[in-house]
């Protein structure tokens, strides 16, 4: 998909959550010390200031706890639109679903 959007001349960026950096097979054998200390403020503080080095504000997509994220971001005010694929709510959240502001 990544190719897909850029061929079409979208720019295209997959900004790593706290403690995700790095190659997937590896980090499954060696968890990051810091994904246990990472929550969701964590995740959306990363992608926001990730996203205020931009030019202008993007489109976002995001899956599982970052298809929650992403729709903070907008209510942030730091995206132009966002899709929210399967959105999962972050750990200690439970319905009525609340996003901590």
């Amino acid at each position: 998909m990544e190719q897909l959007l850029q061929q079409k001349g979208y720019s295209v960026y997959t900004p790593a959550n706290p403690g995700h950096e790095g190659v997937p097979r590896e980090l499954r054998m060696k968890i990051h010390p810091d994904l246990t200390k990472t929550g969701f403020k964590d995740v959306v503080n990363n992608l926001a200031k990730f996203i205020d080095k931009l030019p202008e504000k993007p489109l976002i997509i995001g899956h599982s706890m970052a298809g929650m994220a992403v729709l903070k971001l907008v209510e942030l005010g730091k995206a132009a639109a966002a899709v929210n694929i399967d959105g999962a709510p972050p750990k200690n959240v439970f319905p009525p679903f609340q996003t901590p502001k």
